[in-house]
């Protein structure tokens, strides 16, 4: 478990590439998953305290969803093997956290 940008340059990159092929509303729906907010706070992205972070999970395969600590605004990645693969499961994870926990 650690940093994904370190740890996954390939994993840290599809995640990137995956958010800004998103709609607008997807991609607020990943920012209240990871963070809880639902806009980011008036001075930019950049202003999130703590801020925003990536992890890779090595305790889980690659068959989990992400997984999210709100409290220190991280979001946490089993080791996907494709840029697919991970947009499915970050899209499974959101969807069943709007239904779940109300999300928009």
């Amino acid at each position: 478990t650690g940093n994904v940008k370190t740890l996954n340059s390939n994993l840290w990159n599809w995640f990137w590439d995956c958010l800004s092929e998103m709609r607008e509303d997807d991609r607020a729906r990943v920012l209240q998953f990871t963070t809880g907010l639902t806009r980011l706070p008036s001075a930019g992205f950049s202003k999130l305290s703590p801020p925003f972070k990536i992890d890779l999970n090595t305790s889980v395969d690659k068959t989990h969803l992400p997984t999210s600590h709100t409290c220190f605004n991280t979001l946490s990645l089993p080791p996907y093997e494709s840029k697919e693969e991970l947009k499915q499961k970050l899209t499974q994870a959101l969807t069943m956290a709007s239904s779940e926990y109300g999300f928009r």
